[in-house]
């Protein structure tokens, strides 16, 4: 939590921000979702909701925001930025000459937006600006391993890239169950046209993160930016659409979005746990235009893609791995990529910890309580939930709560971890869990024990014991 100077202080900098030349009422509500977490010397950290704040912050006005932080903090100052998803920021920020009322003013509205403004225009010479999410850039085509089961999805998704607009695949729907491949085609796509065809503008963005800006837009009376905005891009990509169900002022707006784009032949990309035709609580019209082009399905990977998938983990992460041992995690982990490179993570891991090469046994040792021999084991959030807090002594609202400490943080970190690696639940469900974080919270979780792994013993065993734990705990429910 931040103290009372560090909130003054960042109240003047987000006040002096809002008077800067080029920075729009969208760009401001997005920067007003912070707080200032340090001071040291002129090394500034400050903290954002999403990846979505961090862009408006690195890329859409940072000329700005270093142009008041020499102003405030002297020249010089660094700034840090981290993602944290429980802060507050400063939606509510008292301002010395506060906006009139809310009055139906429009027209204020409708005037066409600063032409500076990469988020609005997005300007063929400022394409990097005008990425509204982040593509990853190691989802790739190249590293995307084909086989039978995703070898006409990867087909229609590269058809879509060299020709954006102009095949018979718009919009193009990408749909299976989580860990199967359909977030990486996404990011490929825009890669792809990011690296050849590069005066077109990208959009990625999920759906709920859609959601989000749109109720955002709503509350700061900016909706005709929104509109403009999302109405300029060239190629749509939206993942998870399945989480847009229920929201209906928001799937309107996104049918409006949708067939604005799709009348200028712009390109739109979706993904989706499960077929158009059986997504619950969406408008007919809007699962008739999502089946209205391509459709193609991921299925689980055969054991000849699994065996290919871990060989491409392997190189990528420099892990020397026998083919058998390999061979042992493809046969043994059959549903979920994620789940079988996550195996061999771990695998990897303890052999590095205790300095020897991974063997079958030593696999067979460390994994089984991922690979039942009983049958398969349905593990839930809530057991994992409830087993981590058990084993570091907190109450479950710890783990779901806002508290920062060291030791919560670190129990709350594994245990978004284990829901990514035991159950096949997607980065905004898992977040769904743990007090409605951010999807992006909870991949920063992901990649940071990840990496702790193979660096420290103790988080190795303490997310080994908790495995077991909760598999045992789950076998009895």
């Amino acid at each position: 939590m931040q103290n009372t100077s560090e909130r003054e202080k960042w109240a003047s900098f987000l006040i002096l921000l809002k008077e800067q030349p080029d920075v729009s009422p969208l760009d401001y509500a997005s920067a007003k979702l912070s707080e200032l977490v340090a001071v040291a010397g002129q090394h500034i950290i400050v903290a954002v909701k999403s990846d979505r704040e961090r862009t408006v912050f690195e890329r859409q006005i940072s000329a700005q925001v270093s142009n008041v932080m020499t102003a405030l903090f002297g020249p010089g100052t660094r700034l840090s930025i981290t993602i944290d998803s429980t802060i507050t920021g400063f939606e509510n920020l008292l301002e010395p000459e506060p906006e009139p009322e809310p009055e139906p003013e429009p027209e204020v509205e409708t005037g066409p937006p600063a032409a500076s403004s990469p988020l609005t225009l997005g300007p063929a010479d400022e394409v990097e600006a005008a990425d509204a999410g982040v593509l990853n850039p190691k989802y790739t085509f190249e590293n995307f391993v084909v086989g039978e089961s995703n070898r006409f999805a990867n087909a229609i998704a590269m058809a879509v890239a060299e020709q954006p607009g102009t095949t018979n695949y718009n919009p193009l729907l990408i749909y299976g169950d989580s860990g199967l491949g359909k977030t990486h085609l996404l990011h490929a796509i825009g890669n792809y046209v990011k690296e050849n065809i590069p005066h077109l503008n990208i959009c990625y963005v999920s759906s709920e993160d859609f959601a989000t800006e749109f109720i955002n837009a709503i509350r700061e009376n900016v909706m005709n930016e929104f509109k403009q905005r999302y109405r300029t891009y060239d190629i749509l990509l939206i993942d998870d659409i399945q989480f847009m169900a229920g929201k209906t002022d928001t799937m309107v707006e996104f049918f409006h979005t949708f067939d604005a784009l799709y009348r200028e032949g712009k390109q739109i990309v979706l993904t989706s746990d499960i077929a158009p035709n059986l997504l619950n609580n969406f408008e007919e019209r809007l699962k008739s235009r999502f089946s209205s082009g391509g459709v193609a399905s991921i299925e689980p990977p055969q054991f000849e893609t699994r065996m290919a998938i871990l060989r491409n983990k392997a190189m990528q992460d420099n892990m020397n791995v026998k083919d058998d041992v390999l061979e042992f995690i493809a046969t043994n982990i059959t549903s979920n990529i994620r789940i079988l490179e996550g195996a061999l993570v771990r695998a990897h891991a303890y052999a590095i910890l205790q300095n020897f090469a991974p063997t079958i046994a030593s696999t067979r040792q460390i994994l089984k309580d991922v690979i039942s021999e009983g049958g398969s084991i349905e593990v839930t959030v809530k057991t994992i939930i409830e087993e981590t807090a058990k084993y570091y002594q907190l109450d479950v609202d710890d783990i779901c709560g806002k508290s920062r400490t060291r030791l919560i943080t670190l129990a709350r970190q594994i245990a978004m971890y284990l829901c990514r690696e035991l159950t096949n639940l997607s980065l905004p469900q898992v977040g769904h869990h743990f007090g409605g974080r951010d999807h992006s919270t909870v991949l920063h979780s992901v990649r940071k024990i990840n990496a702790s792994m193979a660096e420290r013993a103790k988080v190795f065993n303490d997310v080994s014991q908790l495995t077991a734990q909760i598999n045992a705990a789950s076998r009895k429910e």
